[in-house]
């Protein structure tokens, strides 16, 4: 019995060696690189991304949306159900996106929509230049595509405003921001429509302004190229100075801003 049991453990050693691995003899683990960032972005990158350590991983895919002939979409927006709202120039239009295809649903009488923003009610703002003017489009996903209506005008700014360059609407304040120039300040309005200044800066613009949520703005300045958080009526600190002349855009990921800075 023991001499039987011991042919038996001798072929089941026997056995755990032959199915072993090579690898496992030969060393250790080895990595072999084939190429880094630098090879693979001298390739055309399609529908995929590359990291900066040479990884790559589905990207997104750019397409094309038909649309009126416009002169330029100047910026966008999307609704709380999804929907994407775009505001051009040189006609002041306001534009719904349905799949491949945008439709105008509304018209301001301007030339240019620089900004859009919705409410808590899902009803649309929308700032125009040459006049330093917002105008509200209620309930724009039941507008008939076919239909066009004609915005209404809701405020209009001081004089010393003369752009409005963003739109930000803070849910918890019913209150809607807007980012000014060209004497950088920011103006608040709530549900009367009649305009106060919020915040007064020394820089000429303000370019982008997001809601971060607890009372707080996250602005873009120019020519200064700073980031400001403002948490309150005339209060603000800087996140960020750029050695730059504009924060074009902002996006808000956590609690880390996102900027776009250009010279």
């Amino acid at each position: 019995m023991i001499r039987f049991f011991r042919m038996v453990m001798a072929s089941v050693v026997c056995l755990a060696a032959a199915t072993c691995p090579s690898f496992a003899r030969a060393g250790g683990a080895r990595i072999w690189e084939l190429a880094g960032f630098d090879e693979l972005d001298k390739g055309e990158a399609r529908d995929t991304r590359i990291s900066n350590r040479g990884e790559v991983t589905l990207g997104l895919r750019a397409a094309q949306i038909d649309m009126d002939d416009v002169g330029l979409v100047w910026t966008a927006a999307r609704s709380s159900s999804g929907v994407v709202y775009l505001g051009t120039g040189y006609d002041g239009g306001i534009f719904r996106a349905f799949g491949k295809k945008a439709v105008r649903i509304a018209k301001t009488g301007q030339l240019i929509v620089t900004a859009l923003a919705f409410d808590a009610k899902g009803d649309l703002f929308a700032a125009t230049l040459p006049d330093a003017t917002i105008w509200k489009i209620e309930k724009p996903g039941d507008i008939d595509p076919g239909s066009p209506v004609d915005a209404v005008k809701w405020a209009t700014l001081p004089a010393e405003a003369k752009h409005v360059w963003a739109l930000a609407f803070d849910t918890e304040r019913r209150t809607l921001f807007a980012a000014t120039g060209p004497n950088g300040q920011i103006y608040a309005m709530g549900k009367d429509a009649k305009p106060s200044v919020y915040l007064d800066t020394e820089e000429e613009h303000i370019l982008s302004l997001i809601d971060a949520g607890k009372g707080r703005l996250i602005a873009g300045t120019s020519p200064g190229a700073l980031v400001l958080e403002v948490t309150g009526p005339g209060r603000s600190s800087a996140r960020a100075d750029f050695d730059a002349t504009e924060v074009r855009a902002l996006a808000l990921r956590g609690d880390t801003v996102i900027a776009a800075v250009n010279k």
